[in-house]
């Protein structure tokens, strides 16, 4: 349950976060819309075994061919070959949240693996944006449900809408005030 509203108030804080921006006005988020995987700048390195690699390579062409379960499977064997590597983590958590749309266990799986990643590789730019993306993902899901329940999930949703709003103000100020820093 805390992992739950942990990951509900960051998913918040990223929501308001693309409100506050411009970015936000020009794009929405699509959950299932085909991506580009973007592995780690300069390659991953897998100690040089190339049985690791090919698995990885094969799973990002399917991640960019949007066949996100063959890319779950290739990531998911390069794991067992190679546990604790950020960049398999990174990937397998990737097509864990792809496929997973929906599915709040494949959910938390992804999560998990993301924080697995981070906590190996703190300066991970591109497991953070998956991440932060999955937590859009579980928002947009809980708004969703809470649409669901009728009159019972009004209450809720305004309040969700609220803090969401609430927060998307505090960052508009906060980088108004960094630009204006700079």
């Amino acid at each position: 349950m805390a992992n739950r509203l942990m990951l509900l108030f960051v998913a918040m804080s990223l929501m308001a976060f693309w409100t506050a921006n411009s970015y936000a006005s020009s794009r929405t988020f699509d959950a299932t819309e085909t991506e580009e995987a973007t592995p780690t700048p300069g390659g991953p390195d897998f100690n040089g075994d190339k049985r690791v690699e090919a698995l990885y390579n094969q799973g990002v062409s399917a991640t960019n061919a949007g066949d996100f379960k063959a890319a779950l499977d290739f990531f998911d064997k390069a794991d067992k070959m190679q546990p604790n590597n950020p960049d398999i983590l990174n990937m397998l958590a990737h097509s864990q949240r792809r496929v997973g749309v929906g599915d709040d266990v494949m959910l938390d799986l992804a999560m998990e693996n993301y924080w697995k990643a981070l906590k190996i590789k703190p300066n991970f730019p591109e497991a953070r944006e998956y991440m932060g993306e999955t937590y859009l993902l579980v928002l947009l899901e809980q708004i969703d449900k809470l649409k669901g329940y009728g009159d019972k999930g009004k209450d809720p949703l305004d309040k969700l809408t609220k803090a969401v709003l609430d927060a998307a103000e505090q960052l508009k100020a906060s980088e108004n005030k960094d630009n204006k820093g700079h």
